[in-house]
Parts: C-alpha cells; structure tokens; sequence
C-alpha cells in the first residue's frame, strides 16, 4: 500500500508532504490493526503514531501564521535594539 501511494508521488499526482502523511497514516493503522490482532503493544504504537499524525497536520495549517508572528517579532525587536 505505501509502495502503491509513494507510486503516486513519482509520477506528479501527489505532493510529497501528502505522501509523507498518508503513509504515516497507513502504518499506524497497521499497527493498531497488529494491536488488536497479535500483542497489545503494536496498538499502543499504533495510538503514538495516530497522535504524531494529528499533531503534524495541525501543525502544518499554522506554520505560515506563525513564521509571519515570529518575523513581525524579530523586525520589532530588531527596531528596539536600533533605536536604543
């Protein structure tokens, strides 16, 4: 399945940040699935990677709000330190 979605990516109709996520969500649902079929410790890796994929993909709708806050803030600092 990742060979088939990495597949996509070569030939231009997925964007490598796509890829990079899909694949991250197909295999924590593998190991959630290995989870609940062989050893309780594949789910709880399966839950890990379940909540590193959230956490990245709210973290990538905000990362150009928060470049733009940090560079406000580096210019305003910048003016401080100049006109000090």
């Amino acid at each position: 399945m990742i060979a088939l979605d990495f597949s996509l990516l070569r030939r231009g109709e997925q964007a490598a940040a796509g890829a990079g996520l899909s694949s991250l969500l197909i295999l924590a649902l593998g190991c959630l699935l290995a989870g609940i079929h062989l050893e309780w410790l594949f789910g709880l890796v399966g839950l890990l990677l379940l909540a590193i994929f959230a956490v990245v993909t709210m973290a990538e709708q905000y990362v150009t709000l928060a470049f733009l806050v940090l560079a406000t803030a580096g210019l305003g600092f910048a003016a401080y330190r100049a006109m000090r």
